[in-house]
Order: structure tokens, then sequence, then C-alpha cells
């Protein structure tokens, strides 16, 4: 699959001034890849700021065709490096039914608060409404691989858990998306507000437990870690300011007015080596502060593999179709693909393109229309690590334990990784030696 990678950097120069530069990173053959360009859209500086002071959760209508013009702006801004202008004119050119994912490579917090979502092309519209340009944020600069083993139920940890709002709506949307996908999965739910609980309770769905929020913080990461899951789901109240963080509610906070948990990304970090997906179904999840990057982002630089969040408030009922849609499509697409013994690279781009057109569709008129137009789509943002993640599929009816099928599958991984990056002068006897070891072990799955 080709794609098009969007390099950002932020450097200081001369003045001491801090810039943003960028420059192509995938593919090389353009022109100037080996150059960079500054960056001149600024998060503070019209359209941008113009779109960020419409009111959060707004739905109002909002100046005609806003939204439109920062993804122009974005496109005029990237554009001026004569090789990203060649590899978005390329990719502009897929064929329909056919991918090329777009992505934004950066570190630089500056750059981080644009829009990057809204990318409007001349003649392709919005790439990230477009299911040919799946749209992520890549963090980090690390090649390689990060190796998942999984034996089916899928496990998804969901913590409802937002003071004042209602969880049932949020819930009813997970339900029918695992109902919807046909995935075979355990859900753990972890509720905060007693009518949440009972309600879910009552469904006697028997891949679902309920339990209560923790009363503090370490007691819900390590609850939470217990658990092991694949996916963590999150709908709280957040905040970009002190560096972000979540606001966890708990029995005592709705009930008798204690304070809430206040999680932080590095709280959440701890379930790097677990969870493949956090999702902050939460206001400013992936909005950053001065200086400082958002949640989202934060979590995926220390270690997790892939994070949503959101850029503002987002509308309850938004958050709820998001869910939906988002879930029906990513639980979907791993049922489908999750066969015994299969290796795959589990993709969350295009399930979050698919619910950010839903958030489009629920007004009326033509998506392309709507989406110029229209802010509550542009709020999610998908962040991923640089490095390959992949996941392997237990093989079925084999005498060994399912610990030692991982195990081999590691080993077996982590050669592979030793072979790759041998220098071309290895003698071949090295290279022999290698192959006959990652064959024995595959041996061992027979």
């Amino acid at each position: 699959m080709t794609r098009t990678v969007i390099r950002l950097e932020e450097l200081v120069n001369q003045s001491d001034v801090t810039q943003v530069t960028l420059r192509p990173e995938e593919p090389q053959d353009v022109s100037d890849y080996e150059s960079a360009r500054e960056l001149t859209c600024r998060p503070d500086a019209p359209p941008f700021a113009e779109l960020a002071a419409v009111p959060p959760g707004s739905k109002a209508a909002i100046t005609p065709s806003l939204v439109r013009r920062v993804g122009e702006r974005l496109y005029a801004g990237l554009t001026v490096h004569a090789g990203i202008l060649e590899a978005l004119d390329r990719a502009s050119l897929t064929a329909v039914g056919s991918v090329h994912p777009i992505l934004v490579a950066t570190d630089a917090v500056d750059a981080e608060a644009l829009p990057f979502e809204v990318l409007y092309h001349p003649k392709a519209a919005f790439l990230g409404l477009d299911p040919r340009w799946p749209m992520s944020r890549v963090v980090g600069f690390k090649k390689g691989t990060i190796a998942r083993f999984v034996k089916l139920p899928l496990r998804v940890t969901v913590l409802l858990a937002a003071a004042d709002r209602d969880g049932i709506p949020e819930w009813e949307a997970m339900r029918r998306a695992v109902v919807a996908s046909k995935l075979d999965v355990a859900v753990t739910v972890l509720a905060a507000q007693d009518p949440v609980a009972d309600h879910i309770q009552n469904q006697n769905a028997p891949w679902v437990t309920v339990r209560r929020v923790p009363l503090l913080v370490d007691e819900l990461i390590t609850e939470i870690g217990k658990l092991r899951p694949h996916v963590v789901h999150i709908f709280s109240h957040g905040s970009a300011a002190y560096e972000g963080y979540l606001e966890i509610a708990t029995r005592n906070s709705v009930n008798l007015g204690d304070a809430p948990l206040y999680v932080t990304a590095g709280d959440l970090a701890r379930l790097r080596d677990l969870a493949w997906l956090v999702t902050l179904n939460a206001c400013e999840g992936a909005a950053p502060a001065a200086d400082v990057h958002s949640l989202a982002h934060s979590l995926v630089k220390n270690g997790v593999p892939a994070a949503i969040g959101m850029r503002e408030v987002i509308d309850s009922a938004d958050a709820s179709e998001f869910c939906f849609v988002f879930y029906r499509n990513a639980f979907g697409a791993l049922a489908a693909s999750l066969l015994p013994g299969a290796r795959i690279n589990p993709d969350w781009s295009e399930p979050l393109r698919a619910a950010r057109a839903a958030l489009c569709n629920r007004q009326q008129g033509p998506t392309a229309i709507v989406a110029s137009s229209y802010k509550p789509w542009t709020l999610p943002v998908f962040y991923r690590r640089s490095e390959n993640f992949v996941v392997q599929a237990a093989l079925s009816g084999l005498t060994i334990s399912d610990d030692e099928q991982e195990r081999i599958f590691a080993d077996i991984e982590k050669m592979q990784q030793i072979r790759g990056g041998l220098a071309p002068d290895t003698p071949l006897s090295v290279v022999a030696l290698i192959d006959a070891e990652i064959a024995k072990a595959r041996q061992r799955l027979v």
C-alpha cells in the first residue's frame, strides 16, 4: 500500500525563535526530498483562530465555508514544499476502491493544534472524509514493529464516568456497535452512576461485566490493568490544562459530592503493554495547551500504540454517534480479519473516517457541503506510534497452551527483526542459522 507521510519538526533558529519545518518523508521520489520548508500556518492566525473561536460543542451555523477555508489554508501551507505538493497530487489520483493513507508525523506542539483532518485538496475535496485517504497523526521517529498476541474474545474496558452526563446513551452506542459487528468480545464496564450500572446489569448480556469505578487513581489503573484490555474506551470530562488530565467521576463524587479522580497521561500509560487502543471520548482529549501536548498525543508518546481524542468539548449525542459508528466499523473489521493464525495490522484510521462522516450526516445536505461549514466532525483526532503495529491471532487446536503459543510467536518476531536488521555483508551461514531457528520455532506451532 502506498501512502503519504508529511514530517513536521520543531526547530529553534539562530534568533532563538521556534519554527515548525515540514518535509516529505514518504514517498521519497519527490522533488526536494531532503530539504525542509517553514510551516507558515499558525493556530492563532486566521482562519484557524476563527474556527477555534466557534463555541465548543456548538452546532449552530458558522461563517459559510469556514471549515473549507481552513482546509484550503492547510493545503496551501503544506504545499509550499514542492515535494509535498507532488505527493498530495499523486495521492489525489487514487482510484475509488483503493486506499492511500495520509499521515502527519509531528512532535511539534504548535503544529499539533492545527486541524490537519480538514485538509482540503483542490481536486479531491476533504481528504479526511473520503475512504481513499484515511488520516492519522504519527508520534515518534522509531522504526520496527510492535507485536501483540490475541486469543478471542477481544477484551474491552469501558469507563463511563462523566459526572453530569448520562452514560446510558454512550453505553447503548457501544452495545449496538458490538452486536452489529458480530465480534467475540468480553466487555467490562466501570460505571460511576448507579442508574447506568443498574441499566447495564438489567440487560443480562453474557458478554458484559459491570463494576464500579474505584475510589483512587492507583486503584483504578491497577483494576484496568488486571482486566488486560485490548481496547480502553473512556467517557468522561477532561482538560488540556496542567499538562492534560481526565476528570473521572466515582460513585462518591456523584452521590456525595466528593472530588473526582484526576487521571493523567502518565497514569494511563501504565497500560502501554496491554492496550492496543485508548479512546478518550472526552472534552479536550486531543487539545494541546500552551507548550504542552494533548493527552492523546502524550499517551502515544509514552508507548500506547494508538489513541483517539477530541480537540474540544463534544456534544453528548455526537459523542454517542461517534462511539457507535467507530466501534461498529473497527470491531467489524476485526471480526472479519482475526481468524485463527492470522497476522494483521489493525486499522483505526478508516473506522474513524467513517465516524467523522457520520457526524456530518447528522445534518441535512450533501456531506461535502455540510462539512464546509460544520465544526463537530473536525473534533476527533487519531494518534499512532511510528512503529508498525501487528497482532498475531492464536492458532486453534494445538496441544500447547496459549501462553506457550504467545512465547513462540514472540520469539519468531524477535528473530525476524534481527534477520531484517542484518548488514548486507552478513555471512550466509549466520543468515541460515537464524532461518533454521525460525523454522524450528514454527514447527512447534504445527
